[in-house]
């Protein structure tokens, strides 16, 4: 049985910490499985397969300068020393997590990073940015490097035109079997937009939808804003609201792993985003035959979001335009899930397996 490893920050509730969840549980099936995490915790722990062997590897953060950087030294040495190609595969699905990439590289020579965003956007298309953070997570060395969209990865090759053959999109796996769907009708006079998702401004911009929901308010429209997750701006948001008036209209719930009642129970899945790479979300709603308005267009080989989605512009105007015109749906959609996560795990298991071909 082969031996494959894979190194991440933690399994909190987030869209790659079930993506990566999600793809263990299939892999801890044909494989021997390690899972390196620079925090072990995380509400996800819990429902990861119990043959996945979970390690570890925290870093010093000791305010002394010589004696943290003294203490990681020896530690990345004695990983080195024991684990130095011992593994048929391995995989930094954390793209910021610099220790990850390091260890992923110095545990197999068949190595991956996984890119979850769009860094050509992140980084506000400033070459000499997403040229330092990837060479400080050391893009250059590994065999492969995964994103989940295409628009990422074409994006990237405007950097990086050299790496074309080691450029591959694989999006996120779906665990679409465990999501409770019911076949109750809810009947709603309020239209009821839900947010789920981390609950910080850089990349999410919910600032740019509550003023949207206040455009459509202003109008005579009296809709829900649904919001679910947890992150650094709640506190932000929720002063926000009060603000605005608009503590009447918008709903914050925890962060939960059971979305199921949430996307049952509302009509349209909402993002604001600045930018993403292939959000978990979009498949969830898709599952449950919701519509979606977003300001992310995104592909990858297999699905299209435009054919789930009405996208619009970057801004409150744009977003409260597509509140006000957008129609819940009333069909079911027609997409194999089966046959989207085969292709995934076909992917991944080819490069598992690739040394032998």
């Amino acid at each position: 049985m082969k031996k494959i490893i894979f190194f991440s920050k933690n399994l909190k509730i987030g869209g790659m910490e079930k993506a990566l969840l999600n793809l263990l549980n299939l892999l801890a099936n044909k494989y021997e499985v390690t899972l390196v995490l620079e925090e072990k915790e995380g509400e996800l722990l819990e429902f990861l397969n119990k043959e996945v062997n979970v390690q570890e590897y925290k870093l010093s953060s000791s305010k002394f300068v010589i004696w943290r950087k003294a203490k990681n030294f020896i530690k990345r040495f004695i990983w080195t020393i024991k684990n130095k190609n011992k593994y048929d595969f391995s995989c930094n699905y954390a793209t910021y997590s610099l220790i990850g990439s390091y260890l992923a590289l110095v545990s197999s020579k068949n190595n991956m990073l996984y890119v979850h965003s769009d860094y050509y956007n992140v980084f506000e298309q400033n070459k000499e940015l997403i040229k330092d953070f990837f060479s400080k997570n050391r893009m250059s060395e590994f065999k492969t490097v995964a994103f989940v969209s295409k628009e990422a990865m074409n994006n990237m090759l405007k950097i990086y035109p050299q790496k074309k053959d080691n450029f591959i999109v694989i999006n996120n796996l779906f665990d679409y079997q465990n999501l409770e769907k019911t076949n109750k009708i809810v009947k709603n006079r309020k239209k009821k937009f839900l947010f789920l998702g981390r609950l910080e401004e850089e990349s999410k911009r919910l600032y740019r939808l509550f003023d949207a929901l206040k455009i459509c308010m202003q109008k005579g429209y009296d809709y829900e804003l649904w919001i679910v997750g947890d992150g650094k701006d709640k506190k932000n948001y929720q002063n926000y609201i009060q603000k605005k008036r608009l503590d009447k209209n918008v709903f914050f719930y925890n962060n939960t792993v059971n979305i199921s009642p949430y996307l049952q129970k509302c009509d349209i899945l909402i993002l604001s985003s600045e930018y993403e790479g292939f959000p978990i979300v979009y498949l969830e709603a898709i599952y449950f035959n919701k519509m979606i308005l977003t300001t992310i267009k995104t592909c990858d080989d297999i699905i299209d979001i435009s054919n789930y989605a009405m996208i619009v512009d970057k801004n409150s105007k744009s977003i409260a335009n597509g509140m006000i015109k957008v129609v819940p749906t009333t069909k079911k959609y027609n997409f194999n899930f089966n046959n989207y996560n085969k292709e995934i795990i076909d992917k991944i298991e080819h490069l598992i397996n690739r040394n032998e071909i």
